[in-house]
Formats: structure tokens, sequence, C-alpha cells
């Protein structure tokens, strides 16, 4: 039998409410009774009513014999339709969602990966939740302000499908789900799309910047636009701005004569909030945050994925961009030709030229070849000519052809240019003309730089290409480590018991040893857009094999009390002495949300009960490989639990930073003391903002105001 057949739906559980007998209320005023009632020996008079209230939620647990994650799942959804129901078809709710919240309190499901059939009795469930609460009527409440602070977010999504059904768009139901079919949803993406064109995309991209004008940081070179979360759960839906920008680059000049006007702008963005709503990835509480277990977290990743893909905007300092670059392919001659008679310094000048245009720190530009003819003088106007149109330019086509929906995901089986999905990150500049580009503007297009120059060099076929550009990033971040004052060591060890280990970078502070171990794995266009498996793979190949590297050298150093590095015929004695271990997994471009060291934590502890499986044939090797990273985490930690303890600190001294967010970290930084203080500016703290940039800038006006 499945869930739906041994569990009830919303109207069978307010039914049983409604239907079910009153044993209690005749003897609510005999305490003996009561006792005797659910099971428990009040000879002695020992007992309270808090225990028999106790007794009646233990006696709800045990109304199932099995499947209690699942029990719990499906009451919790049974809950957000009866909230949804409260909205969408002005329902009350009353008692009928008291008893559901005791219900979902008393469901404990067992600790460790336990996934088994529910079975058990729901009506005798509904029976002692009834008898609960008409023995303790305060421990729930509804009354409308109490929902609207601890249901917020099913509220709002409520809201917004009501909305969206008043404006037409016929909206599906299922236990806890609202959603819009493709067709329903086609049409209104159709429709958000007419109203960009109408402006056009570019006047659209002017506003939304304007609109982030104050949360601009100079020093970041960034726009401060994140998830507001609050422990009392009160918030608003966000305008989905990153998903906005990706169909105006779609629809950059729009389509004449325009027909924009203040009501068109109004319905924009109240229909694009709607429908970012109807997603139901905004978090409003902080605690929705927290507490992931092995089961529960890849939903979870794919709410944040989907988050990262639809409301925040990605961001590079463009002040950074050219220096990654130069930094990352320094294994190539910079003035040596390649494909059509390029060099890559010519190509450097350009797309610095592009970033520096006008020499403001923010704006949209429109930018002629001309302007960059000029801001080149040591590149030939034929070359600045193919930079501009080959390298840096989107084709004629534009950008974003293919993306319409957040959940938009390229499929690999298709040819590149026939996949689905926004590619406005690869190159920096919307054609205009002949020798007429824009660009939208400068930290939102930045990163794009990069990636329109390793495409260039992808297409010249260098051997070994992917794997040299890993090997530059760690060169890269010494060069940067020792430039800010900080002396480094690298190199191969053998431990005392001939395990073999490599460490990319160790740093050493006074009390704290760091290690930082890098992988150039990105986060696909395909886990940006939800799919659980691209996530776990991504994830996979740059977090956990970064912090599984890092946690050898961990586990061997607290053992021998020393590692000995060995490099160049040179060797090197790192000496644990009583310092404390940090670990830093860096990637070459930002994972957004997953970045977060609170969900970090989350991830590696969900992983030590994980057993991944798929039924794609092609991706079997990878999980197989995966589920043998897992096993090793395991024997890891049981080794570290050997020398530290503490399953609360766990994972707390683990780090995933990127390339870019690593060099935002280093600004004033001259030291190892001072790394050390600026990793400590965010390490005990945290805003529910799961944004690396905002929180460590945060922190450090807050600490500047008060020092």
């Amino acid at each position: 039998m499945t869930t739906a057949e041994i569990l009830p739906n919303l109207d069978a559980f307010r039914r049983e409410i409604a239907s079910c007998p009153n044993a209690i209320e005749a003897i609510r005023g005999d305490f003996s009774a009561l006792c005797r009632h659910v099971g428990l020996n009040d000879e002695q008079g020992s007992h309270s009513l808090y225990a028999v209230t106790e007794r009646l939620l233990q006696s709800i647990a045990s109304s199932f014999s099995s499947g209690h994650r699942e029990v719990l799942a499906h009451f919790r959804n049974l809950r957000k339709e009866m909230i949804y129901s409260s909205v969408l078809d002005s329902a009350p709710v009353g008692t009928d969602l008291l008893i559901l919240e005791i219900i979902i309190d008393a469901i404990r499901p067992p600790q460790g990966f336990i996934n088994s059939p529910p079975i058990g009795d729901w009506k005798l469930a509904v029976r002692n939740a009834i008898e609960h609460q008409l023995l303790s009527p305060s421990y729930y409440r509804t009354e409308p302000e109490y929902i609207e602070r601890f249901h917020r977010r099913d509220l709002e999504v409520a809201r917004a499908a009501l909305r969206l059904s008043n404006r037409g768009y016929s909206i599906q139901r299922e236990t806890g789900k609202l959603f819009l079919e493709q067709p329903e949803e086609d049409k209104l993406v159709k429709h958000l799309q007419r109203l960009v064109t109408s402006f056009p995309g570019i006047k659209i991209s002017k506003i939304l910047f304007s609109f982030l004008s104050s949360a601009f940081d100079p020093l970041q070179e960034r726009y401060h636009y994140v998830r507001r979360t609050s422990s009392s759960g009160i918030g608003s839906p966000q305008i989905p701005i990153n998903y906005l920008l990706q169909i105006c680059a779609k629809h950059p000049f729009g389509v004449k004569p325009y027909r924009g006007s203040k009501k068109a702008w109004e319905e924009l963005i109240s229909l694009s909030v709607d429908y970012a709503a109807i997603f139901d990835v905004q978090h409003y509480s902080s605690t929705e945050l927290l507490f992931k277990n092995t089961l529960s977290l890849l939903p979870f990743l794919q709410e944040l994925a989907l988050y990262d893909s639809i409301f925040p905007v990605p961001q590079m300092r463009s002040s950074d961009v050219i220096k990654v670059c130069r930094g990352i392919l320094g294994f190539l001659d910079h003035d040596e030709m390649r494909g059509s008679g390029w060099m890559l310094n010519e190509l450097f000048a350009v797309g610095e030229s592009i970033l520096s245009f006008g020499k403001v720190a923010r704006g949209s530009s429109a930018i002629s070849l001309s302007d960059v003819i000029r801001e080149c003088p040591r590149v030939k106007p034929e070359i600045v000519r193919f930079a501009l149109n080959e390298v840096f330019c989107h084709p004629p086509s534009g950008a974003n052809q293919r993306f319409n929906k957040p959940t938009d995901a390229p499929e690999d089986y298709l040819p590149r240019e026939s996949r689905s999905g926004h590619d406005f990150f690869e190159r920096p500049l919307l054609k205009t003309g002949k020798d007429s580009f824009f660009l939208l503007e400068k930290p939102f297009c930045s990163a794009a730089v990069i990636e329109s120059v390793l495409t260039a060099l992808r297409s010249t076929n260098i051997k070994s290409f992917e794997s040299h550009v890993g090997e530059e990033m760690e060169r890269f971040l010494l060069k940067e480590l020792e430039l800010h004052g900080i002396p480094t060591i690298q190199g191969d060890y053998d431990d005392a018991i001939g395990m073999h280990g490599e460490c990319d970078v160790v740093i050493e502070c006074s009390d704290t040893i760091i290690f930082v171990e890098i992988k150039k794995q990105t986060l696909t266009r395909k886990a940006r857009a939800g799919s659980d498996v691209a996530l776990i793979v991504d994830m996979a190949a740059s977090l956990l094999c970064a912090q599984l590297q890092a946690g050898w050298h961990e586990v061997r150093i607290r053992r021998d009390g020393f590692l000995l590095l060995k490099k160049d015929g040179g060797t090197r004695r790192v000496d644990l002495a009583g310092r404390s271990i940090e670990r830093i997994a860096v990637t070459l471009l930002d994972y957004g949300s997953f970045q977060d060291r609170t969900l970090l934590q989350q991830f590696l502890k969900a992983q030590l009960g994980a057993d991944y499986s798929v039924t794609d044939q092609g991706l079997k090797s990878k999980f197989v490989k995966i589920n043998e990273q897992l096993d090793k985490l395991r024997i890891q930690v049981a080794e570290l639990q050997r020398y530290v303890g503490g399953e609360a600190e766990r994972f707390f001294n683990c780090w995933f930073l990127s390339i870019p967010q690593f060099l935002v970290l280093l600004d004033g930084v001259s030291s190892p003391e001072d790394l050390k203080t600026a990793l400590w500016n965010t390490r005990h703290s945290s805003m529910g903002t799961m944004d690396f940039y905002f929180e460590h800038s945060e922190m450090k006006r807050i600490r500047a105001e008060n020092s």
C-alpha cells in the first residue's frame, strides 16, 4: 500500500476530527481517571498533568510502528495544504491545525538513515492528539498573528497562487504543493517576456540596478541583494532580480515601438514576484536553514540552487578579473600567437578595457569598436575587432535564446547550441550593431570575461588544458598570499605509517594551521537549475574531494604531531605544537549559497549517512566513486574522533571558498595573523543570508564601529 492509501488526505483528516468521540471530557476533573485512561499508575499520586499529556504524545508516536519519516513528511504536507486552503478557499483552520501541530510535534523519526514504509493507525493518532489539545488548550495557538508568524512561507506561496489565479492562470494543487502545469507556466513566461520587450530589457536592467544602488559595496564592487530571514519568520516575497536580468539579457533591445508604461512596469514586477514565489524556495525563518539530515538535505540543496538562480545577482569584482585570468593561465606564453593570430595579452587588454570603460565603478555602458581601439593602442585594430565580436560578445542572435524558466537545464545529449538554459554568463557583451556593443552592468558581467577567455583557448585544443588551469589556480593563490605577506608551505609527504598525501597550501599562524585544498570544478548550469544528480556530482568533485584531502592532513598531523613536506628536493617540517586546524576548500568561481558555513557543516554531516545510487548507466561509475569517497570520509571522521572528539564541533573548522571570495578575504591582510583575523570575522556568526560577501562586509563594518 502507498502512503496515500494508509494516511489521510486533508478531507479525511478533517472528517475524522469532526466525528471523533470525546472520550476525555467526562473525566477531565478526575485526575486518577485521566491517568488510567492514558495507562499511567497514579496510586501514589506521583504524576502530574504534564505526565498525562506527555503520555498522549508518546501514544501518538507509537500509533505508527514504522515509517515515521514518511508519516512526519505527510502530516507536514497536510499542514501546508491546510494553510494553502485557508488562503485559496477561505477555509478556517481552527482546531484542525492544532491537532496537526500536535501530531507533527509528537512524531520523532529514528536517528540515522532508516527508510521503512509507514505502518500504523492514523485515526488513533488523531484521537490522542484531540485529547492532548483538550487537556492543554494553550499548548498551541491559531490566532491570525501566530499563523502569520510561524507559517509565513506557506501563506506567501498561497497568496501568490491566489493572485496568479485571479489573473487567469490555473493553479494545480497536490498535497503540500501548488504549481503551474507546463502550458500555464509557458503562457505566464511568454507574457513576462512580452512585458520586458515593451521597455526594452536594457532599460529594465538599468532600473533594477538603480533599485539596488543603495546596496552597492564599493570595496567589493558588488550589489548586496541577499535573502532576509528572521527568528520571527516575518518577511515579504523578494523580487526575482536575477531571473529578470536573464530575461533582459535575452531581450535587451525589445520590440519597437516601445509601449512600456508605469502600469506595465507594475505588472512586470508583481507578476514576476508571484511567479518566483510559486517555486516555494524563499526562506523566511532562520530555522529553515538548520537541522538538515541525510534525507532532507538533497531537497534543501535543490531549493538553494533554484533560489540562487532566481533571486541574488551573480557578480564578481571587476578589478580582480584580469588578474585571475593571468594567474590561472600562467602555464601559457601570453605573447604566443594562437587561433586566428591573436595573443592572450591582447585578449587581456581588450577584456580590461571593457571592464574599465568610462572609469566608473558601476553602470551600464554602450561600447564601440573605436572606443576600445583607442583604449588599447598596442593591439592591432583587426585583433580588437576579432576579440570583441568573436571572444567577448554573444552572437547576433543574442544571449539566453533557449532560456525561459529558472528550471531550464541543458540536456547533455544535445549539441551545445541546442541546449536549454541561460548562457549569458559565457560572454560579457551584447551586440547592438556592426561595431557597437553593450555591457549590462560590470559586476554582473565580470566573471563572463574569464569564461570568454577560457572558451577561446579551449577551441585551440591545448593538451591537458583543464588540468593545467587547476594547477595554475594553486600557483596563483600562492602568489597572492605571498603578496599579502603570508608565507606558505606545500609539498608531498609520507606519514609515520606510510600513507601518502599532498598539501596544496599550508599556512602557519601562531595558534592555527590552515590547510587549503584547491579544486577547479565549477557549479554547472544543470546543478544551478536544481538537478539533484548534478548537485551531488558537482559538490563531490569540489567541496567533498577537497575537504576529504584536507581532512587526511589533519588526521596525520594530529596523530604524528608533524608533517614532513617535500618539494623540489627540499623538506619542510610542519609541527602541530598544540595548534588548532582549519581546512579550506577553494574552487575557481562562486557556488553561491553552497559556500555558507552552516550549510557546509550540514552537508558534510549528512554525507556520513549517505549512500547514493542512480539508474542512469552513464553516471554509475561517478556515483561508485562518490560512495567510495563517503566510505573514506566515515573512516576519516572516526580517526579524528580519537584525537579531537566532540560531535557538536564536527566540521566546524571547515570552509568552502572561491578564488574571488579569497581575494576579498585578503583585503587589508598583510600577515598570517591578519588572514586568521579575516577568517574569524564570520567564523562564529551567521546572519542567515548564506552570502559570504555580504556577511563578511557587514561583520567588518560592525567590528569597525565597535572598535
